[in-house]
């Protein structure tokens, strides 16, 4: 997904383009506010991600090293990905 914003705030966004997974192009343009040729022609176009909708992350991160120790506090540590063998072994 990439777009082009007419102010510095990244506010207003008069224009999305998104590739298909078969590599086709569909472009969305404002109706109310139309991107301007000269935007369209020289604007930066910039790939959304979750910091174009947010100001912030909306969940926390936390440390390795605390996330371990808070989850020892609870009991064993249960490994449920795939990528650790499930007892045996």
């Amino acid at each position: 997904m990439a777009y082009l914003a007419s102010d510095k705030k990244r506010q207003e966004i008069p224009w999305v383009s998104y590739r298909n997974e078969d590599g086709t192009v569909t472009e969305f343009a404002s109706t109310e506010a139309p991107p301007k040729a000269d935007l369209l022609a020289h604007g930066e176009r910039r790939t959304m991600d979750c910091m174009d909708c947010h100001n912030r992350p909306t969940h926390t991160f936390d440390m390795p090293e605390g996330a371990v120790n808070r989850e020892m506090g609870r009991g064993p540590l249960q490994f449920l990905s795939p990528l650790y063998p499930q007892g045996g072994d």
